[in-house]
């Protein structure tokens, strides 16, 4: 396959991807889509929209192995339940209600559901922890990463769910630091004086 610069890239990746889930010549169009975006990465990653990048994301997770499948479900799985986010909050007038957002801001849990309860806005570590893990998992599959990488830096810069709890978080996208052993130790005397009232 030979790639002119001035050829539009979603040109190129569509009809391989609708054969792909046609199931025509799957063997030989899953060896052209995989050299495409090998090759291409760059472009995908800059000149396909988000949508057209889940859909690259969801050839994988149909076709790729699984270290690859698992990965790019990964990254599809953020995209969409932002998208479900987003969708369900179209169905209401939604405006900010000062009493919750203060609980909020004053680190009080709100009660949401079966045991779990609302993300930390201030300094929550559930997202720093989810980012870091999914980050260790990319390693694996470079070309994922890179989309993952696109797939997040603009749900960061678009009005979405997660970019505006970060308003108030500041590094919900950021992977959790890991503890010191230091911190760690302070952490364990400090409850232990506290559970024996030393």
């Amino acid at each position: 396959m030979t790639i002119k610069n001035n050829q539009n890239i979603l040109d190129l990746i569509k009809p391989i991807i609708i054969h792909l889930r046609k199931g025509i010549n799957v063997q030989k169009n899953w060896l052209e889509f995989r050299k495409l975006i090998d090759l291409e990465i760059g472009r995908v990653c800059n000149e396909l929209d988000t949508r057209w990048l889940i859909s690259v994301c969801d050839t994988y997770v149909d076709f790729g192995d699984p270290i690859e499948k698992r990965n790019a479900m990964l990254v599809t799985q953020i995209a969409n339940f932002e998208k479900l986010w987003a969708t369900y909050l179209l169905m209401f007038d939604v405006k900010e209600d000062p009493l919750k957002l203060e609980q909020l801001k004053k680190n009080k849990i709100i009660p949401l559901w079966d045991g779990m309860f609302s993300f930390n806005i201030n300094h929550g570590d559930m997202t720093g922890n989810m980012f870091t893990r999914i980050e260790k998992l990319m390693i694996d599959t470079p070309v994922i990463q890179k989309i993952y990488h696109m797939v997040i830096f603009r749900i960061k810069v678009n009005d979405t769910v997660l970019a505006n709890l970060n308003q108030y978080h500041k590094r919900l996208f950021e992977p959790y630091p890991r503890r010191s052993i230091l911190r760690i130790l302070k952490r364990k005397l400090r409850m232990f004086f506290k559970q024996y009232k030393i």
